[in-house]
């Protein structure tokens, strides 16, 4: 067990029925120290479940994936393997609205980067210039995303 992956261990935790109880034991009687960071990485930053963050059904143990979360992309979310794609564009769609940044608003058209991801360019509904900040959040109260939500 000393050399198992962080992954692997992961969706064995997903299907295990104590998987917090079954880290704790690891931790215990693995006696390895990467044995320990994992258990620990997965208990802190994983939501321990074999149902699809997605469609919200149980996943199968052979059609098992996960994606990192949008804000904190060391959070693990299981789903199935044919939602991750989905569920990736779902939960970017909604964390970009509540950022509600220049970034991706349908209004801001984009001229040059004059930072590491930052743009310059202009507000065509207000009819002023003004800076785009991937990842943050700036809550402009005017955004609309750039995209249609697919229903």
């Amino acid at each position: 067990m000393k050399d198992i992956n962080i992954k692997d261990l992961f969706k064995i935790c997903c299907y295990h029925t104590r998987p917090k109880v079954y880290l704790r034991a690891l931790r215990i009687y693995g006696k390895s120290e990467k044995l320990n960071q994992a258990t620990f990485f997965i208990e802190r930053n994983t939501k321990l479940t074999k149902i699809c963050g997605h469609c919200n059904s149980e996943i199968e143990n052979y059609h098992f994936a996960y994606i990192s979360s949008y804000w904190v992309p060391n959070s693990w979310k299981p789903c199935h393997k044919n939602c991750t794609k989905e569920y990736l564009s779902s939960e970017t769609y909604e964390c970009q609205n509540l950022d509600a940044d220049c970034n991706d608003c349908i209004h801001f058209k984009r001229e040059k980067e004059i930072g590491k991801g930052i743009y310059k360019g202009d507000c065509l509904k207000y009819n002023k210039p003004t800076k785009a900040y991937p990842n943050t959040s700036t809550g402009n109260k005017c955004f609309e995303h750039r995209k249609k939500q697919k229903l």
